[in-house]
């Protein structure tokens, strides 16, 4: 069962210093999933049988797509100290 998931840019806590690298990070990792016209990241998976195991493994990717986010814009501010 395939189950899509849409979740406005807005709606991730940013971090108050880096949250525009942090921004520009994820939109890279995300590619065409991101549509500047709404603002919206969407994910979609029919990995799974299951409705509540995709909608698990997709949380799951944004979490960590939001955490690799914030370690790359965190070592990028580093690396420019």
């Amino acid at each position: 069962h395939r189950v899509t998931v849409t979740l406005s840019i807005d709606a991730i806590p940013w971090h108050a210093e880096r949250g525009e690298a942090e921004k520009e990070i994820l939109l890279q990792i995300v590619g065409s999933r991101y549509n500047p016209e709404k603002n919206e990241l969407k994910l979609s998976s029919e990995k799974f049988g299951s409705r509540i195991e995709n909608k698990r493994y997709l949380v799951g990717m944004i979490e960590k797509i939001v955490s690799n986010s914030r370690e790359l814009a965190t070592e990028f501010a580093k690396e420019d100290l």
